[in-house]
């Protein structure tokens, strides 16, 4: 059996280890429209193992890894000042951050400091930064925590595939 879009093709059967709370829409996070691979509801991730993470920089190491990347960011005066809004995506990550007055994306975030998805607050405290990060993994395509709870409730392949590639076809396959 295979899965294909609407026009016979096969899909491209993204996966990721655990979402946060939601799937992503593709678009979202690798900047390509794909019909089947929107946002949808994955509820078991909230219990999966390593859902929820933290990471601690401490303040020199969070300014020579931002600066490393971006020469502009300023990062004079308060530390506490330096992290602006962000813009998050309707599931959750982080598009884009306003570091230092310049908007870095969550996925160079996630990048530059290890953090185990784009997924994640920041905050500063006592001499540090704090991220704390929810899922692993870009988040697009079926979570795969998310499926195995849902086989725990009984849905079987076809279900499961059918909720996180909404709108592919599971058909026979012979050569």
């Amino acid at each position: 059996e295979v899965l294909t879009d609407s026009d016979g093709n096969l899909i491209i059967a993204a996966y990721h280890a655990v979402s946060g709370g939601a799937t992503e829409n593709c678009v979202d996070v690798f900047g390509q429209e794909v019909s089947y691979l929107q946002a949808v509801a994955s509820p078991g991730d909230f219990s999966a193992p390593g859902y929820l993470s933290e990471y601690t920089v401490d303040e020199k190491d969070f300014k020579n890894k931002i600066l490393a990347e971006n020469k502009n960011v300023d990062l004079s005066g308060s530390p506490e000042k330096w992290i602006g809004k962000s813009e998050k995506t309707n599931s959750g990550t982080v598009k884009n951050i306003k570091i230092g007055g310049e908007n870095l994306s969550g996925a160079k975030i996630r990048e530059l400091f290890g953090l185990r998805s784009a997924n994640f607050d920041v905050s500063y405290k006592d001499g540090n930064f704090e991220f704390t990060v929810r899922g692993y993994g870009h988040g697009v395509g079926m979570s795969q925590y998310g499926a195995e709870y849902m086989a725990q409730q009984g849905a079987d392949y076809k279900e499961i595939l059918s909720w996180y590639y909404n709108g592919a076809k599971l058909e026979n396959y012979c050569e």
